[in-house]
């Protein structure tokens, strides 16, 4: 590989030049090997898939855009491809499925933690209630006895202050009609 001040020379077999580099054309090839490489095909429970290589280049029709258009409509739903890591240990065995059954297994697990996930959040909020509702419980066990104590002490205070206010007045005016009745006399 030899560098030029500001050019960089691309080794064979890339097929990628400047005078022929199409840049949409590119990834249409790379689409479409992918979806190619995608569709696989079972021999006797063995999956085979041929290599990026080995799959022929479909160019599209001079004149005609080679892009998948894409919908975005919501109310439709459509099955979509992910890609997942399986741990070392499932590997071989996930291998040896179909891609239906690999599908149809994915599909269930997803299914399966939903399902195990709602159920959490179902019991975290009826945990939360009971918390709540233990909270509101206590609390009115203990404060309606409390405020049912208060008021009490509180009335009975104020009839206190009454008789003594009335016994106080008793002996002012009793003191009082004293004085006067004393004064009429002299």
């Amino acid at each position: 590989m030899a560098e030029k001040d500001d050019e960089i020379e691309i080794p064979q077999g890339f097929g990628i030049t400047d005078d022929n580099f199409n840049e949409k054309e590119e990834i249409e090839k790379l689409q479409e090997k992918i979806r190619k490489m995608s569709a696989m095909t079972t021999d006797s429970d063995e999956l085979t898939m041929a290599s990026a290589d080995e799959i022929p280049d479909d160019e599209p029709a001079a004149g005609t855009a080679g892009f998948i258009e894409e919908t975005f409509d919501t109310s439709i739903k459509q099955a979509k491809k992910y890609v997942v890591t399986a741990e070392a240990q499932y590997v071989e065995y996930f291998e040896k499925l179909t891609m239906e059954k690999r599908s149809e297994v994915f599909n269930e697990m997803l299914g399966d933690y939903i399902k195990n996930e709602e159920n959490r959040n179902a019991k975290k909020r009826m945990k939360r209630i009971l918390i709540h509702a233990f909270i509101v419980a206590i609390t009115l066990i203990v404060t309606i006895p409390a405020l049912l104590f208060i008021v009490n002490k509180a009335i009975h205070y104020t009839v206190l202050n009454y008789q003594d206010s009335q016994q106080n007045f008793e002996k002012l005016y009793e003191s009082q009609g004293i004085a006067i009745q004393q004064k009429r006399k002299r």
